[in-house]
């Protein structure tokens, strides 16, 4: 399944969901490990929505008037709660996590990067039975002394993904942690978020 309207900031109004839209809640049925407390797991992931990690495509005008997310938002909620798991809680660590599923590096395209995300693209290939997605979380040391973080979607069968945003001849490469994203799209899987 491909995204639509993979807009960072503008929520769509809609009346209803079409039916293929996910809410926190079902993103979080959708990503649970079995015995663990959805109740919590909703409380972290709505916290994630308030701090701009997850990127709503639409909101609903009718009904429960609910945030609509895309099925890569699966993903990125999986990669953050390892994040944390991890110890790492850095904003923006998060957002790069966030934005290497979510949006396209331009510089990796002649013209237009694809309507839909890297994360649709993860799943689309789970489809097709081409798995071991990664992402890869990196700290990076400017001359100047500043840290910062980048992220990317990466298949190491293949040996290849998207460039990294930041240009690596100004920053020294300091740490890379590989989140494996093969659990969670099993689990999307299994409960019909993949088709």
């Amino acid at each position: 399944m491909l995204d639509e309207n993979n807009h960072a900031f503008v929520s769509k109004p809609i009346p209803r969901n079409p039916g293929y839209f996910l809410t926190i809640a079902d993103v979080a049925e959708t990503i649970a490990e079995p015995g663990e407390d959805k109740v919590k797991m909703i409380a972290a992931l709505r916290q994630f929505a308030s701090q701009g990690y997850l990127w709503a495509p639409f909101y609903e005008t009718e009904s429960r008037g609910a945030y609509l997310y895309a099925p890569a938002t699966c993903i990125v909620c999986a990669v953050l709660l390892r994040m944390i798991e991890m110890g790492i809680r850095d904003k923006n660590a998060c957002h790069m996590a966030a934005k290497a599923l979510y949006q396209w590096n331009p510089k990796d395209f002649n013209g237009d990067a694809p309507d839909y995300s890297p994360g649709a693209l993860v799943i689309k290939h789970y489809v097709e039975d081409v798995s071991n997605w990664t992402l890869e979380l990196w700290s990076l040391r400017h001359d100047s002394g500043k840290i910062v973080h980048d992220a990317r979607i990466y298949n190491p069968a293949a040996g290849g993904g998207p460039s990294l945003t930041y240009d690596l001849s100004k920053f020294a490469q300091r740490a890379v942690l590989a989140i494996d994203l093969g659990d969670v799209l099993d689990r999307m899987h299994s409960r019909v978020r993949v088709n």
